[in-house]
């Protein structure tokens, strides 16, 4: 009844404020410009790094390797469709990923800022429209508040993993569980915060804190992660697995498939995103 309850409010609500941005931003002088930045391919600027870059935003977005996926996957009855599921869980992920870029990017050329400032577009470009709204004020305060639960429920989603272990396996109990790892993980944000301000000039292999967790996060912990979920999920788990696809001739052959997709290409493909970000 807490932050659940507080999701299905205001989650639908940030999702409709994305759509009266969307609309503010397209309806100003020069928006077209950011259309087409966010979806008229230029191949010449295309590289491996991009394909890399791309990739792994990908293992971030969905949070491939960190075990998120397994965690909740564990909640989930024999009844419910994996494949099904996780469909639907990259389809809206991906409507709401190009929602966001037409909030940001058409309000973000229509100003002339710099559209390269990464996170930060929210927190600049958010503002330059709401001031150009009736009653803009308030409309930045909700969309914020909205923002800050939307954040929230990913760290829940994240910190799940860790209380869920620590439950089962520790015997803690759940409270204690939710302070310890919250304290953690408050240690481990402060020289991260840090890196922005009396820290900035304190690196370790030529990075900030924040710089090097961020590398060690992206670049090792989140694929070698994923490599080991596709080889448990395709060779020590598929028989969990396979009881979902019954059917009259037996087990489907294009699943078999799927299997080696899983615990063969997948692993491969992921060492060379893995390599590459390394190098």
């Amino acid at each position: 009844k807490g932050i659940e309850l507080c999701s299905r409010i205001l989650m639908p609500l940030l999702f409709l404020f994305m759509i009266v941005l969307i609309v503010t931003g397209l309806m100003q002088e020069g928006s077209w410009e950011g259309v087409k930045y966010l979806f008229y391919p230029d191949f010449s600027k295309f590289s491996f790094k991009a394909l890399v870059d791309a990739m792994g935003l990908v293992f971030f977005s969905y949070s491939v390797g960190a075990g998120c996926m397994l965690t909740y996957g564990a909640y989930l009855d024999d009844k419910t469709d994996l494949i099904n599921s996780s469909f639907w869980i990259i389809a809206l992920s991906l409507i709401v990923s190009l929602m966001a870029g037409l909030m940001i990017l058409p309000a973000n050329f229509a100003f002339g800022m710099d559209s390269t400032a990464g996170p930060g577009l929210t927190f600049i470009t958010m503002p330059a429209i709401f001031s150009q709204l009736p009653g803009g004020q308030f409309f930045a305060v909700v969309f914020f508040a909205c923002l800050i639960v939307a954040a929230l429920t990913s760290a829940v989603s994240m910190l799940e993993i860790d209380i869920t272990w620590m439950v089962q396996e520790l015997k803690i109990s759940r409270p204690k569980s939710v302070v310890i790892c919250l304290l953690f993980m408050l240690i481990l944000s402060i020289p991260c915060a840090l890196s922005f301000g009396v820290l900035a000039d304190t690196k370790l292999f030529g990075k900030t804190p924040f710089d090097l967790a961020d590398f060690f996060v992206s670049n090792l912990a989140l694929p070698v992660g994923g490599i080991i979920s596709a080889i448990l999920a395709a060779w020590f788990a598929w028989d969990k697995v396979h009881t979902q696809w019954p059917t009259k001739e037996g087990y489907p052959a294009w699943k078999k498939w799927l299997r080696i997709l899983i615990g063969v290409f997948c692993p491969a493909l992921v060492l060379v995103i893995m390599i590459a970000g390394l190098i």
